[in-house]
């Protein structure tokens, strides 16, 4: 089971979290899905960060199972951040869409562009 997490802070940030679920589903991303119920959150945020990056976010997790190596899922999610709008930018800065693979079973995964559980996993609420 693959766990992952969902998050918004610019525009209509719910209607981003439904695309990209419409996203995993319509590319058979992911198979069995279970989504968790919406919350919002504080921006994380590193020191000095501007104010205007201190938007909340509606966040939410998905599980489900995929036929996918993590590479080629970090791939697609990347991807369907790219067709819903978010630009490349500051790592902290605002975004439409932010995809992230929180866990994956038992697997430890540490490579340059991908760990799993996600470094973050534990500061999230």
């Amino acid at each position: 089971m693959v766990i992952l997490g969902l998050g918004s802070n610019l525009g209509d940030r719910q209607k981003f979290l439904t695309q990209a679920i419409e996203q995993l589903r319509r590319q058979n991303i992911l198979k069995n899905i279970r989504v968790s119920s919406v919350y919002e959150s504080d921006a994380l945020l590193p020191p000095n960060a501007p104010a205007d990056w201190n938007l909340p976010f509606l966040n939410l997790a998905v599980c489900g199972e995929t036929a996918l190596s993590p590479q080629a899922l970090l791939r697609a999610l990347k991807a369907i951040e790219h067709a819903l709008g978010r630009k490349p930018t500051d790592l902290w800065a605002p975004r439409p869409i932010d995809l992230d693979i929180l866990a994956w079973g038992q697997h430890t995964i540490q490579e340059e562009t991908l760990t799993i559980p996600h470094v973050g996993l534990l500061q999230r609420p």
